[in-house]
């Protein structure tokens, strides 16, 4: 029979499946003294249940771990209870993403009603409805955004199983489709030309945060658990996506595996695994180092010409269409930038720019791709800035282009902002005490976070592999659709972690619902 300890005047036996189901509800309910209210309820409540088991002749054990199946899913009923508590709203987090989102989408049409879309004073009604088509993504975003705050981080714990089925046979189809893209069956283009590219960001970001919830579950397998776990991550970052795009992919894979492997260590280190906590930090850190050189291996190439490209760029400028050159431009554009308004140039630099002469200069071998058209274009129209900034100026380089064209002050007070958003998001995750809503809050965070460095970077001519999104700001169904999951996930996690204090309960005390309280038979 297992050691026992007295616990409110009964006998709690210590690590069995009776304990741990009390410590994973308890973790839910911040209200501390509702927590342990709810903990003496509930073995209550399954010492009655076990008894009616011993009563049928089941041993004394095995009638107490059958009590607990009873309950049902621990975390789901933790989060059941917390709910009953009047909860914060992570106030100053939600209206700053209301208003980076805001910013992006003044930013959208400012750029899609200028002069280079609308050059007669009669196209002003087009140019709106293509500026309004164009921008639609923010609106959607905040939607999005909002019904996961409310909802998220609960739907997650009360549906897990259910989540994770249907999270993991998405992930494998794609991954699927994926890998046989390599082997010339392409399954995406039934969907759309664009499909896998537009898949790729959400599925490669979306799925660490569905192995945590899953790393999370099977905590309780102590090494089988963090192995398994730790497997599924490594199949999925590996295989997904193995394709011609991969150069698309590079930045978010290596964002997935900063932001999968932190918070493994960080329940880790909590002690979450159930084992030592020296053991679960080698049983993770093995396989990851094994996962980071397999990868490393296979796009050995590919990562030489990106660290060229980012800290050595005129290696790598072959035309005015690389990356490299963008960031060779904006590196000579910035400096010229005024403390307010739009940068000051003549025409005769402007045609320099405009057709890559001020850095090849004509000794190329070769004739560059843009200079045919380019001089075509500059006879007959007056170049303006819009003219000579990088290909998609407006979505990649959207920093970069407040500060040409409106001044340093206004550009970083913009970034400033941003960070600031940045700040209240780190805050948020601090201050969330249970070990899973910190564990998925914490993954969504640096997602957000390492985007935002990346994409900061490439606007200052430090550009490696594609542009990442820029977080609630750039445009794009995929990305911001996805970041606003991400950011609506931390304010869920926070709200639903975070009950008043008793004083402030009783004062806004209300009766409650019959159908908002779990009810125990």
């Amino acid at each position: 029979m297992r050691k026992g300890k007295e616990k409110n005047g009964r006998v709690i036996n210590t690590g069995s499946e009776a304990e741990l189901f009390l410590e994973d509800v308890k973790a839910q309910i911040q209200y501390k003294p509702a927590a342990e209210r709810a903990g003496k309820e509930l073995y209550a409540h399954m010492e009655d249940k076990a008894e009616d088991y011993r009563r049928e002749g089941m041993p004394e054990e095995e009638a107490m771990d059958q009590a607990v199946k009873d309950m049902g899913d621990a975390s789901a009923l933790g989060v059941m209870l917390n709910q009953t508590h009047q909860v914060r709203v992570p106030s100053m987090f939600v209206l700053a993403v209301i208003l980076a989102v805001l910013a992006g989408l003044a930013g959208n049409f400012l750029e899609y009603c200028s002069r280079k879309y609308c050059s007669q004073p009669g196209q002003w009604g087009e140019q709106f409805i293509l500026a309004a088509g164009m921008s639609l993504y923010f609106p959607v975003g905040l939607i999005i955004f909002w019904i996961t705050f409310r909802k998220g981080y609960p739907w997650i714990i009360r549906f897990s199983g259910l989540f994770l089925t249907g999270a993991g046979g998405g992930l494998v189809m794609v991954a699927l489709m994926s890998g046989l893209r390599v082997y010339g069956v392409d399954l995406f283009r039934y969907f759309g030309i664009n499909t896998a590219s537009m898949l790729s960001m959400p599925v490669i970001v979306l799925s660490v945060p569905v192995l945590l919830v899953l790393a999370y579950k099977l905590r309780n397998r102590k090494e089988r658990g963090i192995l398994l776990s730790m497997g599924l991550f490594g199949v999925s970052f590996l295989f997904f996506c193995r394709m011609d795009g991969r150069s698309l992919n590079m930045n978010y894979k290596m964002i997935s595996f900063a932001a999968f492997m932190l918070p493994m260590f960080y329940l880790a280190v909590r002690g979450c695994f159930r084992i030592p906590v020296k053991k679960a930090i080698l049983l993770i850190l093995v396989p990851g180092i094994l996962i980071a050189g397999v990868w490393t291996l296979d796009n050995g190439r590919i990562l030489k010409d990106y660290i060229r490209q980012c800290f050595f760029p005129r290696e790598e400028a072959r035309s005015s269409w690389d990356d490299a050159y963008n960031s060779i431009l904006i590196k000579e554009l910035l400096p010229q930038a005024r403390p307010f308004g739009e940068i000051e140039l003549s025409q005769n630099k402007l045609e320099e720019y405009y057709t890559s002469e001020w850095y090849f200069n004509g000794n190329w071998d070769s004739e560059l791709p843009m200079r045919t058209l380019s001089t075509k274009r500059s006879q007959n129209n007056k170049i303006e800035l819009t003219d000579i900034l990088p290909q998609h100026y407006h979505n990649n380089y959207r920093i970069a282009f407040w500060i040409l064209k409106y001044g340093w002050v206004p550009g970083l007070l913009m970034l400033g902002g941003v960070l600031m958003l940045y700040l209240f998001m780190f805050r948020l995750v601090r201050d969330i005490h249970n070990p899973l809503g910190k564990t998925v809050s914490l993954s969504c965070a640096l997602f957000l976070a390492m985007q935002a460095v990346l994409y900061a970077a490439g606007n200052f001519g430090f550009q490696f592999a594609w542009f990442p999104a820029f977080p609630f700001l750039s445009e794009g169904l995929a990305s911001i659709s996805t970041n606003m999951v991400l950011a609506g996930m931390i304010a869920s996690a926070y709200s639903y972690d975070h009950a008043v204090e008793e004083e402030e309960e009783l004062k806004a005390f209300r009766p409650l619902d019959r159908r908002d309280t779990p009810q125990i038979e």
